[in-house]
């Protein structure tokens, strides 16, 4: 009771209404009849399977924790990279794939224009995603004419969307 005094700094109105809360709480508890075999067999198997769920979810923290700090990285990345890096970021991930495969494939769904002018650049719902960017530069071509380039480039939530596509691609095939 002195813990309690303490707390309530020896407010009466306080204390009063911790001590109701209390009796409350208390009054609230349901009884458990221990004499009955089966009550405790039921209570430690509950308290055994909520060891073993335990176990089993720290383990498996543990074990994603690598792909978690990866995929934070490149969530939160302002950095983008070129497709070819993709390519070589999903192949060290578990998934084959090079830059030219890549780039076919990217065209084949429809992330990347098939030909023209949008040949090679992202669709605009997937920059609009966040999935793309398009890097703008320019460079002298013959004769001294300066050419506009455009390079598509993927972004940090663009990689990690790549990554777990293909990843899960691999684990269904």
């Amino acid at each position: 009771m002195q813990t309690i005094d303490l707390m309530t700094g020896y407010n009466i109105e306080l204390r009063i209404k911790i001590n109701r809360r209390w009796e409350e709480l208390e009054s609230n508890q349901k009884a458990i009849d221990f004499s009955n075999p089966n009550t405790v067999l039921q209570l430690a198997q509950n308290w055994a399977d909520e060891q073993a769920k335990r176990i089993e979810a720290e383990t498996k923290l543990k074990e994603q924790a690598p792909q978690v700090a990866f995929a934070m990285a490149m969530i939160g990345s302002t950095s983008s990279c070129l497709i070819g890096q993709l390519a070589k970021i999903i192949t060290q991930n578990g998934y084959e794939i090079g830059e030219k495969r890549l780039f076919s494939y990217l065209r084949e769904k429809g992330y990347l224009g098939k030909s023209g002018e949008n040949y090679n650049l992202p669709a605009q719902r997937f920059i609009e995603q966040g999935l793309f960017d398009i890097k703008k530069g320019t460079r002298t071509g013959n004769g001294g004419i300066l050419v506009t380039t455009q390079t598509p480039k993927v972004t940090g939530k663009g990689q990690q969307y790549f990554i777990n596509h293909f990843l899960n691609n691999k684990k269904s095939a």
